[in-house]
């Protein structure tokens, strides 16, 4: 939440800068996500204006979703856009490459921070944010488990709650404790 809250003090007054955001933030295609879940967090959040629906469906014109070269960014910013009724048609498969990722046990011998964070999202994913089992392979969970060593080890609590939220959207009892931090109480 640090990073957004400083996202957003940089975005200065919401209040005026919202109605013109689709239009002063369009040059900035790259970073549009940021944008666009910042927006959509002040909406949530009782913000009365429609910006989120207008950034929508200038997104969808531009066929940003579907340009992504991250198949993490391509599902993150079509969920994105599911969540103002923008439907838009990503690239078919996802969910089984997926699968072919996260079930490659051997990938993940040495596993980095990077790594980890994406084998969370692909449970969140996979399991529509613990809302359905996405029976994953032993093997899929396994990895899991190893990918939660790292954030453990570097004390990293934003990363470890990640992984232990992903272990129990896939049925796991989660063991490990951070700086008074116990991760099965938590939730």
């Amino acid at each position: 939440m640090y990073g957004n809250a400083n996202t957003l003090r940089s975005l200065g007054n919401p209040s005026i800068l919202l109605p013109t955001a689709p239009c002063k933030y369009g040059i900035f295609c790259p970073i549009y996500p940021v944008f666009f879940v910042h927006f959509f967090y002040l909406e949530d959040m009782g913000l009365k204006v429609d910006v989120g629906g207008q950034m929508c469906g200038w997104i969808a014109a531009l066929g940003l979703a579907e340009a992504e070269l991250s198949d993490l960014q391509c599902e993150k910013a079509s969920r994105l856009l599911a969540r103002r009724c923008t439907k838009v048609s990503v690239a078919l498969g996802l969910d089984n490459r997926f699968r072919q990722f996260i079930n490659r046990s051997a990938t993940f011998a040495l596993l980095n921070k990077k790594t980890a964070y994406e084998l969370t999202q692909i449970v969140y994913y996979l399991s529509e944010y613990g809302g359905h089992d996405p029976n994953l392979a032993c093997g899929a969970v396994q990895c899991l488990k190893f990918s939660g060593i790292i954030p453990y080890l570097d004390q990293n609590a934003d990363l470890l709650a990640d992984n232990c939220i992903a272990l129990r959207f896939v049925g796991q009892r989660t063991q490990p404790q951070l700086g008074g931090l116990d991760c099965n109480n938590a939730l």
